[in-house]
């Protein structure tokens, strides 16, 4: 009996590590956001991969600045070619007891880049970008 288990026990041992969800291999992007030449604040950018699967995403600096992440804990994005898309989200300006509004760029680009399935935007991920810059025409 003991031997058994022993043997039982010897098993999960071997099998359980390759139970988990393994991380796909991902490169660093990070980069700034612009619409027609002009930095895109406080805007949700997210990537989808076209080949399917988990997508990444970020909120952008003050200054369009970002970096992707793959997870919450994980910065990065899978290789290959992505569609471009953002999204906004009004923030609350405590200073001044008010709603923010989109700016006229953050319109106009959540206009034509606003949904995953028509964003004609696209990049292509292929190593580690450090000055991505992703200018929505």
């Amino acid at each position: 009996m003991r031997v058994r288990l022993s043997l039982v026990f010897l098993l999960a041992l071997v099998l359980l590590p390759g139970c988990g969800e393994s991380s796909p291999d991902l490169y660093t992007v990070e980069g700034v956001l612009k619409h027609q030449g002009t930095p895109l604040p406080k805007v949700d950018l997210k990537f989808f991969p076209v080949q399917g699967g988990r997508g990444s995403n970020t909120r952008t600096d003050a200054n369009g600045g970002f970096v992707m992440y793959y997870t919450a804990s994980k910065p990065g994005a899978v290789p290959g070619e992505h569609i471009v898309y953002v999204e906004y989200y009004p923030g609350f300006n405590a200073k001044e007891n008010r709603e923010e509004k989109a700016t006229k760029e953050i319109e106009e680009a959540i206009k034509k880049y606003g949904v995953r399935d028509t964003s004609p935007h696209r990049v292509t991920i292929e190593k580690n970008e450090t000055d991505l810059v992703i200018d929505l025409p």
